[in-house]
């Protein structure tokens, strides 16, 4: 049976949201039982909607509509193609392992899991609402939960970081939500329902530009990309590995599913106007992020700054959408920006714990056993962008395309000193985390589901870096069929 396994993903979050707020606060091991059920049923959810899913299949596939407020024309519209199954995905998973890794945690277990059900309601929905007033509902709600969980686990100053970061999640909100009430009042059908609103087209070019640049400030600050990206570091110097990998790992990917999910199908016109302008800036965000992590040797700069990176070369292959001319580029560009997504997602992750637990005092401790040497030379050798791991293959497809491309070539050609100095960053932490002998009273070890967790990340990593051919049959598919509808729109 695969009918309804979207709202039945839902309603599971829901459920263990219910039974944690229903146990008392002394049952810890039973709430962390539960939410580690839920999020395994998910994920299992997940995969099922994978082995069922056919990328040849043109409509919306696990679809479901429900009429809500006929008065507005806003339904309960749940559907999915290759390209948010993808982000469900790689969400479900990442939500799944945050539990695992979280299983030590002993302060404020009950709020802190009754939260993560919250945030995990949200990021499911956003990923797959096909009504853009539902899709909101789910943001706010993961807003909320998020701006809790920032108050209730960071380690200094809770109200001053908190609002470091609501402040700009607060204020992407509000243009999201103006960006969504511009696009109602914008086109003809007076619809939010994103399968209506590409197949009428009936935004003026002006309306699309006003709307777009207003769309791309507030998920430019999730994403987040330069200049917008001062929260970041904060959330990863700050709060716990189990909160930082949520934050960093699943919510700055809320912003480049906006990109490729509202504006690019919905805002044609002016997604083709800007895209050498977004090139341009993925390009600062390379070589401003390369720069500034070669110039630290703080590890939470680091990852904050390679996670500009690295969201550049996907907004470079986003760029690639104005190949109207030969949309296999195009094809190949945004599969490559989608690749580098989940590379991001796992990658980040997986640094983020080395750093949390192998390095929290900044020495050396990567000779304290075995597993933990080999877990961060891969994970290394995965950031320094190693063919065999998904970096590489996304990088490549990337680059591959934009070299064909005569508008985004010279970005292409600059974009290889970000690597080049990326390559110089990750040669420092080698020698930091690798070849320096660690002092005995530093060592400290990777606990058991930290190592799980690690493993887990460059399974995915590794596989789909020598696999990749598994990923591009879901999502290319998708992408093509935005392409198509993409140039047919700019040629009427």
């Amino acid at each position: 049976m695969t009918e309804h396994l979207l709202s039945i993903n839902l309603l599971i979050a829901l459920v263990g949201l219910f039974c944690i707020a229903l146990t008392k606060r002394a049952k810890g091991n039973f709430i962390k039982t539960t939410a580690a059920i839920v999020t395994g049923l998910q994920f299992w959810i997940m995969l099922e909607i994978l082995f069922n899913f056919d990328p040849l299949e043109t409509a919306l596939q696990f679809s479901e509509r429900i009429n809500w407020i006929s008065a507005f024309r806003i339904d309960y519209y749940l559907g999915i193609d290759g390209i948010n199954l993808i982000f469900l995905l790689i969400t479900s998973l990442l939500i799944f392992l945050s539990v695992i890794i979280s299983w030590n945690k002993n302060d404020q277990i009950k709020e802190y899991f009754i939260l993560l059900m919250f945030m995990n309601i949200g990021l499911n929905g956003i990923f797959s609402a096909i009504n853009l007033f539902l899709f909101a509902i789910f943001l706010g709600v993961t807003f909320f939960a998020v701006y809790l969980l920032i108050g209730l686990n960071n380690s200094k100053n809770e109200t001053y970081l908190a609002n470091r970061i609501g402040i700009p999640f607060l204020l992407s909100y509000i243009l999201i939500l103006l960006g969504l009430i511009l696009l109602y009042n914008g086109n003809n059908l007076h619809t939010l329902n994103l399968t209506e609103l590409i197949a009428g087209n009936t935004i003026s070019q002006n309306t699309q530009m006003v709307i777009t640049i207003i769309f791309l400030i507030g998920f430019a600050i999730l994403i987040p990309l330069f200049p917008f990206h001062s929260w970041l570091i904060p959330v990863i110097k700050n709060l716990p590995a189990e909160v930082g990998m949520l934050i960093l790992g699943i919510m700055t990917k809320i912003g480049v599913y906006g990109l490729v999910r509202i504006i690019a199908p919905v805002m044609p016109f002016a997604t083709n106007s800007l895209a050498l302008a977004l090139g341009i800036w993925g390009l600062v965000n390379i070589i401003y992020g390369a720069i500034c992590a070669l110039g630290t040797d703080d590890s939470d700069q680091i990852l904050g700054y390679f996670t500009l990176q690295q969201l550049g070369f996907f907004l470079i292959g986003f760029a690639t959408i104005a190949e109207l001319s030969n949309i296999p580029i195009a094809v190949t560009g945004l599969s490559g920006g989608l690749l580098i997504v989940i590379s991001h997602t796992c990658l980040a992750t997986l640094l983020l714990i080395i750093f949390k637990s192998i390095i929290p005092d900044s020495r050396n401790v990567a000779r304290s056993s075995p597993t933990d040497r080999t877990v961060v030379i891969l994970a290394l050798l995965a950031g320094i962008g190693m063919p065999g791991f998904l970096d590489f293959f996304a990088r490549f497809t990337i680059l591959l395309s934009a070299f064909q491309s005569q508008r985004l070539l010279i970005i292409a050609i600059l974009s290889l000193v970000g690597i080049l100095l990326n390559f110089g960053v990750y040669l420092k932490l080698f020698k930091r985390l690798v070849f320096n002998q660690p002092t005995l009273n530093s060592v400290k070890k990777l606990d058991s589901n930290e190592i799980f967790v690690a493993i887990c990340l460059l399974i995915v990593l590794i596989s789909f870096g020598l696999f990749p051919g598994f990923l591009l049959n879901v999502i290319q598919p998708g992408v093509t069929r935005l392409l198509e509808m993409f140039s047919a729109a700019i040629a009427l």
